[in-house]
């Protein structure tokens, strides 16, 4: 349970709307909510993301988790990592902003043993290469990769966002003309 703690406070972290930590799957749902989720046309779904991503208000339900009364969970801790990695990829871009922080780090680091490698030759000329010359080179050659990879991945991700085909708001209630003017009840729609 702790380590499912960290991974839902570390995941609320990571995706670009609020959700709620330490929840699980079964939750208690209005039919606007269910409908909406069951409407997107996603094959492969983490509930726990999905419903937050609809937008509707939400509230805890407090109780007390009673121990398991049988069995032992079948869930082990490489079925464990693969759930969170797909929770990662199928809700965040945030595994591929990484591949732009490397590329940065890498740059910088190039950058800076340049510098380094630049103001030593000059202040103490030595034969041979440094170990600073060494890593700026190694560096800056790491780092061009490492961002053509971000921007394939860049495009990568905005194409699995678009295939993914998540409308781009959720229409929690509809009114029609007569119904504003306040003629008639308010129909509910997800």
């Amino acid at each position: 349970l702790v380590t499912a703690s960290l991974f839902h406070r570390l995941f609320a972290g990571l995706i670009p709307y609020p959700m709620p930590v330490d929840t699980g799957d079964f939750k208690l749902v209005d039919r606007a909510v269910a409908d909406a989720v069951v409407a997107l046309p996603e094959k492969r779904r983490y509930l726990r993301s999905l419903v937050p991503w609809a937008g509707f208000r939400h509230e805890p339900v407090w109780y007390d988790r009673q121990a398991r009364a049988a069995g032992a969970t079948k869930y082990s801790p490489w079925k464990l990592l693969r759930l969170a990695g797909d929770a990662l990829v199928l809700s965040s871009d945030a595994p591929m902003r990484l591949t732009w922080v490397g590329a940065g780090a890498l740059g910088a680091i190039g950058v800076l043993s340049t510098l380094v490698a630049t103001v030593s030759a000059w202040s103490a000329p030595q034969p041979g290469l440094s170990l600073a010359a060494v890593t700026a080179v190694a560096s800056l050659v790491a780092a061009v990769p490492t961002a053509a990879v971000a921007i394939v991945g860049e495009y990568v991700v905005r194409t699995y966002r678009e295939a993914q085909g998540r409308p781009s708001w959720v229409v929690r209630r509809t009114i029609s003309a007569d119904q504003a003017r306040g003629s008639g009840p308010a129909s509910r729609a997800a």
